[in-house]
């Protein structure tokens, strides 16, 4: 830097005509065998002159690039205006039937498109209608199949309780007669009892009776007794009697009440039966006329899907017909506006051909600035070794002299 400072006047003397000629760069940087003295501003010199050639020759490459790709647009028009005048006429034929085929087949894919929009109203509207009439047909089928499934469910409730009363009757039975068993068991077992006391007591009379000293009180008392015992016996005897048709009439009632529920649940089933029966014919015919009316609705609701279908298909149509329209309509606007104008493709032929004269001058300069390039590189390839190789020098002495003083590098 301490260098570029020192020199820098002489930098700038020789910057204007390094920028006006490579040439003269070249002369410059080329001159006479400099002094030890002048190393560094030589090879300073010659490196700027070398950047700035570069950049020149870059400069002018830029701009021939841009040159080309401003005419490569321009070039494309010109074809393009020269081609449509040249089979103007047969452009303007070909596109007039075009847009004529395309406005045809609009117009048939439009009123395809308007009969189908009708035929999708006559359509739904008699699937409406159809789903009316079906569901007014089968709505006295459905009541009817309602009704007697109600029936049916009212017989099977009736008929389930008919079995639990059926179940307690026979319960009732079964407590009847084991009761009867038992009071009848029990009342004879009282007359048993009663006349084996009277056989007893019996005995006992007859002996108190034999033995001369028995007590007048004694054999009263004992034959009071017998008395009153062999009223038991009757009363036994009687019990036995009232307690066995008491039980018997209670068994009776029992079993009449369950012979009662018997027929009754005898009737109850054939009358679940024949209501199940009843329900599942209504059903089965209810549901007959369902599929039937199902399947009518679903083959016009198929109608319909059909319909959407073609109707989609027939707009698609009418697109690409007015798509087709649009383009041949583009082509010929554009055929009439350049076959209007041939001012305009002149113009842009000259504008093309000038274009053409730039972009040859460009080249000739880019060129021209690529040998003055290669030529300064070579002629100044020596000054700017040297350049590099003293500045490279000087950073390891400037290295090496910090790595003394900070103690890195030590003698003796």
């Amino acid at each position: 830097m301490a260098d570029e400072a020192r020199t820098g006047g002489s930098s700038r003397s020789e910057k204007r005509p390094a920028r006006a000629s490579g040439g003269q760069l070249a002369k410059s940087a080329n001159g006479s065998v400099p002094s030890s003295g002048n190393v560094l501003l030589d090879g300073y010199t010659a490196s700027r002159a070398v950047k700035q050639a570069k950049r020149a020759h870059a400069s002018a490459r830029t701009k021939l690039r841009k040159l080309n790709d401003g005419i490569a647009d321009s070039e494309k028009q010109l074809r393009h205006r020269t081609e449509v005048e040249r089979h103007y006429e047969a452009i303007v034929r070909k596109q007039t039937n075009e847009l004529n085929d395309a406005q045809a087949a609009a117009a048939a894919a439009q009123a395809e498109v308007d009969r189908l929009t009708r035929e999708h109203a006559e359509l739904d509207a008699q699937l409406k209608e159809l789903r009316a009439s079906n569901e007014l047909e089968r709505r006295p089928y459905k009541n009817l199949m309602e009704s007697s499934r109600s029936r049916s469910d009212d017989a099977g409730k009736n008929l389930a309780s008919i079995r639990r009363s059926v179940k307690a009757a026979e319960s009732q039975v079964s407590e009847a007669t084991a009761s009867r068993e038992a009071r009848i068991a029990s009342a004879n077992r009282a007359v048993d009892g009663s006349a084996a006391r009277i056989t007893q007591l019996t005995a006992e009379i007859a002996e108190l009776q034999d033995d001369p000293n028995t007590s007048p009180d004694a054999l009263e008392s004992l034959q009071r007794t017998m008395r009153e015992e062999q009223e038991h016996f009757q009363q036994a005897k009687t019990d036995v009697v009232s307690v066995t048709e008491e039980s018997q009439q209670l068994v009776a009632d029992a079993q009449t009440h369950l012979f009662g529920l018997r027929q009754s649940l005898e009737e109850a089933e054939r009358n679940s039966e024949a209501a199940k029966n009843e329900a599942r014919k209504h059903k089965e015919a209810y549901d007959r006329m369902l599929e039937g009316h199902q399947a009518a609705e679903a083959a016009l609701e198929k109608q319909i899907v059909d319909n959407e279908v073609d109707a989609h298909n027939a707009a698609k149509d009418l697109e690409r017909a007015r798509e087709r329209g649009r383009a041949a309509q583009a082509i010929l606007d554009d055929a009439n506006a350049i076959h209007a104008t041939p001012e305009q493709t002149r113009e842009l032929a000259r504008e093309v051909s000038a274009a053409h004269e730039q972009i040859s001058a460009q080249q000739a300069k880019v060129e021209a600035l690529a040998r003055q390039e290669s030529e300064l590189r070579g002629s100044t390839r020596v000054k700017r070794f040297v350049l590099y190789a003293v500045l490279v020098l000087v950073a390891l002495l400037i290295i090496f002299i910090i790595l003394l003083v900070t103690g890195v590098i030590r003698f003796g």
